[in-house]
């Protein structure tokens, strides 16, 4: 074989290791994701357990590097070793779901058996170990063993691990993206598992003939376990890295500032929640920002690190550029936040392009630090090096970052953000960086005189600076960016002076960066509470009080003796505060997020005071979890979660939830699923009642809110009799919280039902069912999360799917109450579609071209015609005749007689419009504003309205007749209103009417201001 052949067979083989290690990355990343929801659904969807997962994870790879590096099977070819690790690790994924659903009635058995928290959280660490100790450790080899192959080969310590790490990181960029974009969406978990399964098997397949190519390739094999260490420098710096201090310090400085990494990734990830949502793909996307920073910084420095004379400055100079980073990027999250909501706004219409802007926000925020933190790899393991081999070196090194990495996950999730909130936690990853910048500078020997003053300077400076760093204000971070641009007028929505206004004139009466989720309670200057949970609203006093209310009497007048009831979601408490009304023995509430549960302090007016109710039993932990795990069954259970865009929320929605659900309640027991129509589609909607009733088959669909619904279903069928029902619902307490909402009768409450259960499995037919595997909603509803028109045309479709049924009513009373609900059936149509119509004419609002208003007009004219006295309508009419006549006062008349005529195009059988303009045309001092023929047209519609008895009225119609010229009917229509008038008891009208009755005698019209 010639020289030029060795040549091109050494570089296929190295472009073939490169290649098959990106894939073992970009594998790496998609278990990595696919492994914490199948997990998520046996240990929760908490932080906690979430952190474990992840921990207990990252163990895996360490303590794999570092045995992998050390000693095991270091004397077997490493690109065989590479291919078996790839190999097994694919083959146990395979098996992986199937090893969870094994698993999980043992951790059934630890759950119901763990009488305190520690024990609960030893349940999960083992349970997460158990399933996951094999794939990772065997993960965690792989970088050793190839550096152990690259080095051998001639290539220098640093270039080694630096190009390796950066092409496995690169991989992870892959894994990120592809994993929540591609993989899961388009193949469910499992078969995401699959794919990235059967790609680990052909990368072991590509390293077995990479492996015989390169033995072909040369004539004598080099020795693969000997290190090919580069030099660690000259002279100066040399004795000082290869002294006996220097690798145990780089090793303890990298693994604390590993820790400090994993605390900037959690703090970040918090915060730029805020601004973009929660979201599977915000969340990709931040992943993929801070790894792709990762291998970036590895890739550049891997060229440098085996030529620079003094690694340990370097080192050193790498953490304090870190720490200025992350400290220079800690104020952006305070600055942002009306900035962002500009930049979403301008591109909601695109969901690819409202990911640009998202992904272009966190590089912002993350590519300076992590590059610096990606190149500090190659350079720590440069350093590292004590002449044993690449493998050793690479592997210990790698071991430290990731052990590290595990205190940092730990200490940010379970202790920094609880005790200082996510910009203290910020603030102390920064001062971490410091300190071993501190130790690193120390380190530098003699290659650095100054070191000892450089270090203390730049340690002083910079904990100065930290303390200098401007506080968050609460007003702008935890507000919802992303919540703003969506509702928002673009126009608004541009405006960051206008946000901070509008921000300002709430209150913040509660505010906690929880270990779970930074929770905000604002009031408004008219005394309404709302709740935020990272940025977004999930609960209210007010605005939202006919869904709360009605989430929990429904379900809870639907059983005949509900004693044992499981509420999912505390939020405001109003809705365990409604099923508290009845008579229950037992109130359970499932709350995942423990500062959720002290807000809902804040609300103690609205939920009367129902967390201080002796009943109530609120369980810090994941509803489903519990559901599934515990032992005991209830009558009732009632799930109202976040919003189904937000990651982890869908698992609340799906088949195996529902059955979950269904095994718990007893026999005629009723479960209710909250459901929204503002952030899904159609599809999604109907994939969601499908899948409700494949478990509840007599499922009915019920409206709740203006733009709330909520499934009902009842083990074993429903029947309920007519007269208790009556009975349950004219309860002082329950009867009093209907009235709140405008619900005066138990008919009037059975005319929400919207879908009876035949109606409903129309509306779903042929709709794919929603499961854990497919997550058919958590991929889906964030990708018309901002397209926010579609919501109307989907209420439009109830309505026109509107089927309602009561063939469930029995006893003797179910004839009567059948033919009262009939009639209030036609009124609540009548008010959903009027409520339709408004909706529209507020989507109109926010386009000011004439053509835009002249819609909006129309569309306030039908709601109008459907439900005159609809509260919405009545807001209106009002303030519109106040801003008239506000306008009249002003003496902008030509403003006033346009108002007025707005609103007659609207309310058309309304009197005041009509007679307040008739009033002005007749009597205005200015002779050019006045017409007294429209007048009289005005005038005598509004006496007809009014069935010709109000004098008001009457009077405003004799000034017409005086402007038009007709005395005689203004003398007769006068006296009329005078008559009216001392019929009504009203001196005062009388008095004004005879003044108004002396000048017509004279021949006179009346003049508004006149005596």
């Amino acid at each position: 074989m010639s020289a030029g052949d060795d040549d091109r067979g050494a570089a296929f083989v190295r472009a073939g290791l490169l290649g098959a290690f990106l894939v073992s990355g970009m594998c790496g990343l998609v278990h990595e994701v696919a492994w914490t929801r199948l997990l998520r659904r046996v240990l929760g969807n908490g932080t906690d357990a979430i952190t474990i997962v992840l921990c207990v994870f990252m163990a895996g790879l360490a303590i794999g590097s570092f045995l992998f590096g050390r000693a095991l099977l270091r004397r077997r070819p490493p690109l065989l070793v590479f291919a078996g690790l790839e190999a097994v690790v694919g083959l146990y994924c395979l098996a992986l779901p199937a090893i969870v659903a094994a698993g999980s009635p043992l951790y059934g058995a630890w759950y119901q058996g763990s009488t305190s928290d520690v024990g609960f959280t030893v349940a999960r660490l083992t349970f997460a170990a158990l399933v996951l100790a094999v794939p990772a450790l065997l993960m965690g080899g792989t970088l050793p063993v190839l550096s152990r192959f690259v080095a051998g080969a001639g290539v220098g310590l640093g270039r080694t691990a630096g190009t390796l790490y950066a092409t496995n990181t690169f991989g992870a960029v892959l894994g990120a993206s592809l994993g929540a974009f591609l993989f899961v969406p388009t193949f469910g978990v499992t078969g995401a598992i699959r794919v990235a399964a059967g790609l680990n098997l052909l990368v072991a397949a590509l390293a077995v003939v990479l492996h015989r190519r390169s033995v072909a390739a040369e004539t004598t094999e080099p020795d693969r376990g000997a290190a090919a260490a580069a030099p660690a420098g000259d002279g100066s710096d040399g004795a000082s890295a290869r002294s006996s201090r220097a690798r145990p310090v780089v090793l303890i400085g990298y693994g604390v500032s590993g820790a400090a990494a994993l605390v900037y990734e959690i703090g970040w990830t918090r915060a730029l929640s805020l601004l973009v949502g929660s979201s599977v793909y915000a969340f990709g996307l931040m992943l993929t920002a801070f790894v792709l920073g990762l291998a970036l910084g590895s890739l550049v420095a891997a060229r440098a690190a085996d030529r620079i004379e003094r690694p340990f400055v370097w080192l050193a100079g790498l953490q304090l550029g870190i720490a200025a980073a992350g400290l220079a990027v800690v104020p952006l999250f305070d600055a942002l936040p009306f900035r962002v909501t500009g930049w979403l706004a301008a591109a909601r219409d695109s969901f690819w392009q409202v990911q640009a802007v998202t992904f272009g926000l966190f590089l912002l925020v993350m590519l300076v630090p992590t590059l610096l933190m990606g190149a500090m790899f190659p350079f720590a393991s440069r350093v590292a090096g004590d002449g044993a081999d690449a493998g050793r070196t690479v592997g210990t090194v790698y071991a430290a970052n990731t052990f590290g990495a595990i205190v940092g996950a730990a200490a940010a999730g379970f202790a920094l953000v609880p005790w200082l909130g996510v910009r203290g936690a910020l603030l102390a990853a920064v001062v971490t960086n410091l300190a071993v910048f501190a130790l690193f500078a120390e380190s530098a020997g003699t290659a650095w005189p100054r070191r000892r003053t450089v270090a203390a300077g730049g340690l002083a400076v910079g904990l100065l600076l930290v303390a200098l760093s401007p506080s968050w204000d609460p007003s702008r971070t935890a507000t919802g960016a992303f919540a703003n641009a969506r509702r928002l007028p673009a126009a608004v929505a541009a405006s960051p002076a206008q946000l901070a206004r509008s921000a300002a004139q709430a209150e913040i009466v509660f505010h906690e960066d929880g270990r779970d989720t930074t929770v905000t309670v604002l009031e408004r200057p008219d005394g309404e509470r709302i709740l935020s949970v990272n940025g977004k609203p999930d609960a209210s006093s007010r605005e939202d009080l006919s869904t709360q209310l009605l989430l929990g009497h429904v379900p809870m007048l639907l059983h005949e003796a509900p004693r044992d009831v499981l509420v999912i979601g505390l939020a405001s408490g109003i809705t365990l505060a409604a099923t508290a009304k009845h008579d229950a023995t037992s109130l359970q509430c499932a709350e995942i997020a423990p500062s959720v549960i002290r807000a809902c302090r804040m609300f103690a007016e609205a939920n009367d005071h129902v967390l201080d109710d002796e009943r109530v039993e609120v369980l810090t932990t994941d509803g489903r979890n519990h559901l599934r795990f515990t032992d005991r069954t209830y009558d009732v259970v009632i799930s109202e979660p976040s919003n189904p865009w937000i990651a982890g929320i869908g698992d609340l929605f799906t088949l195996e939830f529902f059955r979950i659900v269904s095994d718990r309640l007893t026999d005629g027991g009723v479960a209710c699923i909250w459901v929204e129509t503002y952030n899904i589609d159609e599809e999604s909607l109907r994939s969601v009642a499908r899948t409700f009733l494949e478990v509840f088959p007599d499922g009915a669909l019920w409206n709740i809110g203006p733009f709330d619904f909520e499934l009902v279903g009842v083990k074993g069928g429903i029947e309920v009799d007519a007269s208790a029902l009556e009975a349950r619902a004219g309860a002082p307490a329950v009867a009093a919280d209907l009235g709140r909402i405008g619900i005066g009768s138990t008919a009037e409450l059975l005319a929400r039902q919207v879908c009876g259960p035949e109606a409903l499995r129309r509306f779903a037919d042929g709709a794919p069912l929603h499961t854990d595997d497919n997550a058919l909603l958590e991929f889906r509803a964030p990708r018309i999360l901002f397209r926010n028109r579609g919501e109307l045309d989907l209420l439009q479709t109830l309505e026109e799917a509107r089927s309602p049924t009561y063939d469930w009513l029995s006893g003797p009373g179910a004839d009567a109450l059948r033919d009262e609900v009939a009639t209030a059936v036609v009124a609540e149509r009548r008010r959903r579609g009027a409520e339709i119509h408004l909706f529209r004419a507020a989507a109109l609002g926010a386009d000011s071209t004439p053509a835009a208003a002249e819609r909006m007009r129309e569309e306030l004219r039908k709601a109008a015609a459907l439900a005159p006295d609809h509260p919405d309508l009545v807001a209106q009419l009002e303030e519109g005749m106040a801003q008239a006549t506000e306008y009249e006062r002003q003496g902008r008349t030509p403003d006033a007689v346009t108002t007025y005529r707005r609103l007659l195009s609207v309310f058309p059988d309304d009197p005041r419009p009509a007679n307040d303009l008739a009033w002005l045309l007749a009597t205005h001092p200015n002779e050019r504003f006045r017409n007294g023929e429209e007048a009289v047209r005005l005038a005598e519609k509004a006496v007809a309205v009014t069935g010709g008895d109000s004098p008001n009225e009457l009077d405003t119609l004799a000034a017409a007749y005086a402007e038009a010229g007709r005395f005689r009917e203004a003398r007769e229509t006068i006296s009329k209103a005078i008559a009216r008038a001392r019929e009504d008891g009203n001196p005062r009208a009388v008095t004004e009417f005879e003044a108004h009755r002396e000048t017509i005698r004279r021949g006179e019209a009346i003049r508004a201001g006149a005596p």
